[in-house]
Protein backbone atom coordinates (compact mmCIF):
# COMPACT_ATOMS: atom_id res chain seq x y z
CA UNK A 1 0.00 0.00 0.00
CA UNK A 2 2.89 2.36 0.66
CA UNK A 3 4.22 1.76 -2.85
CA UNK A 4 0.75 2.37 -4.31
CA UNK A 5 0.40 5.60 -2.34
CA UNK A 6 3.74 6.87 -3.62
CA UNK A 7 2.86 6.03 -7.23
CA UNK A 8 -0.54 7.70 -6.85
CA UNK A 9 1.05 10.84 -5.42
CA UNK A 10 3.56 11.10 -8.28
CA UNK A 11 0.96 10.50 -10.99
CA UNK A 12 -1.45 13.02 -9.44
CA UNK A 13 1.33 15.59 -9.49
CA UNK A 14 2.01 15.01 -13.19
CA UNK A 15 -1.71 15.15 -14.04
CA UNK A 16 -2.15 18.45 -12.17
CA UNK A 17 0.81 19.96 -14.01
CA UNK A 18 -0.62 18.82 -17.36
CA UNK A 19 -4.09 20.20 -16.55
CA UNK A 20 -2.60 23.55 -15.55
CA UNK A 21 -0.64 23.71 -18.80
CA UNK A 22 -3.70 22.82 -20.88
CA UNK A 23 -5.78 25.43 -19.04
CA UNK A 24 -3.23 28.11 -19.96
CA UNK A 25 -3.38 27.05 -23.61
CA UNK A 26 -7.19 27.07 -23.48
CA UNK A 27 -7.16 30.66 -22.21
CA UNK A 28 -4.80 31.62 -25.03
CA UNK A 29 -7.16 30.03 -27.58
CA UNK A 30 -10.17 31.90 -26.12
CA UNK A 31 -8.20 35.15 -26.37
CA UNK A 32 -7.34 34.38 -30.01
CA UNK A 33 -11.02 33.78 -30.78
CA UNK A 34 -11.89 37.12 -29.16
CA UNK A 35 -9.27 38.83 -31.32
CA UNK A 36 -10.69 37.22 -34.47
CA UNK A 37 -14.20 38.53 -33.70
CA UNK A 38 -12.79 41.98 -32.98
CA UNK A 39 -10.85 41.97 -36.28
CA UNK A 40 -13.94 40.90 -38.26
CA UNK A 41 -15.97 43.78 -36.78
CA UNK A 42 -13.48 46.65 -36.71
CA UNK A 43 -10.38 46.03 -38.86
CA UNK A 44 -9.85 47.06 -42.47
CA UNK A 45 -8.98 44.43 -45.09
CA UNK A 46 -5.26 45.15 -44.78
CA UNK A 47 -5.34 45.15 -40.98
CA UNK A 48 -7.33 41.90 -41.00
CA UNK A 49 -4.83 40.28 -43.38
CA UNK A 50 -1.82 41.23 -41.22
CA UNK A 51 -3.58 40.18 -38.01
CA UNK A 52 -4.61 36.83 -39.48
CA UNK A 53 -1.02 36.17 -40.55
CA UNK A 54 0.10 36.64 -36.93
CA UNK A 55 -2.76 34.48 -35.66
CA UNK A 56 -1.74 31.77 -38.12
CA UNK A 57 1.70 31.67 -36.50
CA UNK A 58 0.13 31.45 -33.04
CA UNK A 59 -2.16 28.59 -34.15
CA UNK A 60 0.84 26.75 -35.62
CA UNK A 61 2.75 27.04 -32.31
CA UNK A 62 -0.24 25.74 -30.34
CA UNK A 63 -0.61 22.87 -32.81
CA UNK A 64 3.07 21.98 -32.31
CA UNK A 65 2.58 22.10 -28.53
CA UNK A 66 -0.34 19.65 -28.64
CA UNK A 67 1.54 17.33 -30.98
CA UNK A 68 4.54 17.37 -28.63
CA UNK A 69 2.31 16.11 -25.79
CA UNK A 70 1.49 13.08 -27.92
CA UNK A 71 5.04 12.52 -29.22
CA UNK A 72 6.58 12.71 -25.74
CA UNK A 73 3.95 10.32 -24.30
CA UNK A 74 2.81 12.93 -21.79
CA UNK A 75 -0.82 12.03 -22.51
CA UNK A 76 -1.11 8.50 -21.10
CA UNK A 77 -3.81 6.07 -20.07
CA UNK A 78 -3.57 4.53 -16.59
CA UNK A 79 -4.96 1.16 -15.48
CA UNK A 80 -4.97 -0.32 -12.00
CA UNK A 81 -4.13 -4.05 -12.29
CA UNK A 82 -4.46 -6.69 -9.61
CA UNK A 83 -2.05 -9.64 -9.93
CA UNK A 84 -2.83 -12.44 -7.49
CA UNK A 85 -0.04 -14.66 -6.17
CA UNK A 86 -0.15 -18.11 -7.75
CA UNK A 87 0.27 -19.77 -4.34
CA UNK A 88 -2.73 -17.97 -2.86
CA UNK A 89 -5.08 -20.88 -3.63
CA UNK A 90 -2.93 -23.33 -1.67
CA UNK A 91 -3.14 -21.25 1.50
CA UNK A 92 0.19 -22.48 2.66
CA UNK A 93 1.66 -21.00 5.75
CA UNK A 94 4.81 -19.77 4.02
CA UNK A 95 2.95 -17.39 1.71
CA UNK A 96 4.30 -13.91 2.40
CA UNK A 97 1.97 -11.90 0.20
CA UNK A 98 -1.45 -12.49 -1.30
CA UNK A 99 -1.14 -10.13 -4.25
CA UNK A 100 0.59 -7.18 -5.82
CA UNK A 101 -0.92 -3.85 -6.86
CA UNK A 102 0.78 -2.33 -9.90
CA UNK A 103 0.34 0.82 -11.98
CA UNK A 104 0.53 0.04 -15.68
CA UNK A 105 1.35 2.88 -18.08
CA UNK A 106 0.32 2.57 -21.73
CA UNK A 107 0.58 5.03 -24.58
CA UNK A 108 -2.81 6.58 -25.19
CA UNK A 109 -3.82 6.43 -28.86
CA UNK A 110 -4.14 10.09 -29.73
CA UNK A 111 -4.16 11.75 -33.13
CA UNK A 112 -4.32 15.40 -34.07
CA UNK A 113 -5.85 16.73 -37.26
CA UNK A 114 -4.60 20.15 -38.27
CA UNK A 115 -7.04 22.87 -39.29
CA UNK A 116 -5.54 22.98 -42.80
CA UNK A 117 -6.43 19.35 -43.46
CA UNK A 118 -9.88 19.61 -41.95
CA UNK A 119 -10.80 23.06 -43.34
CA UNK A 120 -11.84 24.19 -39.85
CA UNK A 121 -12.93 27.64 -38.58
CA UNK A 122 -10.37 29.69 -40.40
CA UNK A 123 -7.55 29.03 -42.93
CA UNK A 124 -4.91 31.58 -43.78
CA UNK A 125 -2.82 30.84 -46.86
CA UNK A 126 0.90 30.89 -46.18
CA UNK A 127 1.74 33.08 -49.15
CA UNK A 128 3.80 36.20 -49.56
CA UNK A 129 1.64 39.33 -49.92
CA UNK A 130 1.61 40.75 -53.44
CA UNK A 131 2.71 44.27 -54.18
CA UNK A 132 0.03 46.55 -55.64
CA UNK A 133 1.81 46.70 -59.00
CA UNK A 134 1.71 42.88 -59.18
CA UNK A 135 -2.07 42.69 -58.71
CA UNK A 136 -4.05 42.30 -61.94
CA UNK A 137 -7.82 42.60 -62.38
CA UNK A 138 -9.90 39.90 -64.06
CA UNK A 139 -13.06 40.66 -66.03
CA UNK A 140 -15.85 38.32 -64.87
CA UNK A 141 -18.83 39.68 -66.79
CA UNK A 142 -19.82 42.31 -69.35
CA UNK A 143 -23.39 43.67 -69.06
CA UNK A 144 -25.00 45.23 -72.12
CA UNK A 145 -28.26 47.14 -72.46
CA UNK A 146 -27.82 49.22 -69.31
CA UNK A 147 -28.74 52.50 -70.99
CA UNK A 148 -26.81 55.78 -71.39
CA UNK A 149 -25.13 58.16 -68.93
CA UNK A 150 -25.12 55.69 -66.05
CA UNK A 151 -24.18 57.38 -62.75
CA UNK A 152 -25.12 54.63 -60.28
CA UNK A 153 -26.27 51.02 -59.92
CA UNK A 154 -27.16 48.40 -57.32
CA UNK A 155 -28.00 44.67 -57.12
CA UNK A 156 -31.39 43.74 -55.68
CA UNK A 157 -31.95 40.81 -53.25
CA UNK A 158 -33.47 38.74 -56.11
CA UNK A 159 -30.24 39.33 -58.17
CA UNK A 160 -31.85 41.80 -60.52
CA UNK A 161 -29.68 44.85 -61.34
CA UNK A 162 -30.77 48.49 -61.38
CA UNK A 163 -28.98 51.33 -63.26
CA UNK A 164 -29.62 55.09 -63.23
CA UNK A 165 -29.97 56.67 -66.69
CA UNK A 166 -29.11 60.27 -65.84
CA UNK A 167 -30.24 62.23 -68.91
CA UNK A 168 -33.42 60.23 -69.49
CA UNK A 169 -34.70 60.66 -65.89
CA UNK A 170 -35.18 56.91 -65.50
CA UNK A 171 -34.10 53.67 -63.90
CA UNK A 172 -33.37 50.57 -65.97
CA UNK A 173 -33.87 47.16 -64.33
CA UNK A 174 -32.29 44.00 -65.75
CA UNK A 175 -33.34 40.47 -64.85
CA UNK A 176 -31.10 37.89 -63.16
CA UNK A 177 -29.82 36.74 -66.57
CA UNK A 178 -29.07 40.45 -67.34
CA UNK A 179 -31.81 40.68 -69.97
CA UNK A 180 -34.12 43.73 -70.06
CA UNK A 181 -36.89 43.85 -67.46
CA UNK A 182 -38.30 47.41 -67.43
CA UNK A 183 -37.61 51.18 -67.35
CA UNK A 184 -38.98 53.34 -64.52
CA UNK A 185 -39.38 57.09 -65.09
CA UNK A 186 -38.50 59.61 -62.36
CA UNK A 187 -39.37 63.29 -62.06
CA UNK A 188 -35.74 64.50 -61.96
CA UNK A 189 -32.29 63.70 -63.31
CA UNK A 190 -31.12 60.47 -61.64
CA UNK A 191 -27.71 60.12 -60.02
CA UNK A 192 -27.44 57.14 -57.70
CA UNK A 193 -29.69 54.30 -56.52
CA UNK A 194 -29.68 52.10 -53.42
CA UNK A 195 -31.84 49.15 -52.38
CA UNK A 196 -33.65 49.31 -49.02
CA UNK A 197 -35.37 45.93 -49.40
CA UNK A 198 -36.56 43.68 -52.21
CA UNK A 199 -39.45 46.03 -53.07
CA UNK A 200 -38.06 49.51 -52.35
CA UNK A 201 -35.38 51.66 -54.00
CA UNK A 202 -33.99 55.07 -52.98
CA UNK A 203 -32.88 57.35 -55.84
CA UNK A 204 -30.88 60.58 -55.49
CA UNK A 205 -31.99 63.08 -58.14
CA UNK A 206 -31.90 66.72 -59.14
CA UNK A 207 -29.69 69.40 -60.64
CA UNK A 208 -28.07 72.67 -59.57
CA UNK A 209 -31.47 74.23 -58.95
CA UNK A 210 -33.14 71.44 -57.02
CA UNK A 211 -32.09 68.23 -55.33
CA UNK A 212 -34.30 65.47 -53.99
CA UNK A 213 -34.52 61.84 -52.89
CA UNK A 214 -37.14 59.65 -54.55
CA UNK A 215 -38.57 56.45 -53.03
CA UNK A 216 -39.52 53.88 -55.69
CA UNK A 217 -41.93 51.05 -54.82
CA UNK A 218 -41.18 48.13 -57.17
CA UNK A 219 -44.48 46.44 -56.34
CA UNK A 220 -46.26 49.12 -58.39
CA UNK A 221 -43.75 49.47 -61.22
Amino acid sequence: MKELSEVEKQENKEICQLLKLLEEKENEIVESQRKIENIKQNASDLQAFLAFKQLEKDVFLKDEFLQSLVDKHIIKQYSLIYQPNATLQRFVSNVETFAKVLIETKQHITSLTTSKRKQAQMTVQDAKPKAIEDISLKLHMTINGTGNYIYGCCILPDNKTTFTNHNSNSLRILKKDRSFDCDLKTSHLTYDVECINKDTLVVTSGDSNSKCITIVDLKYK
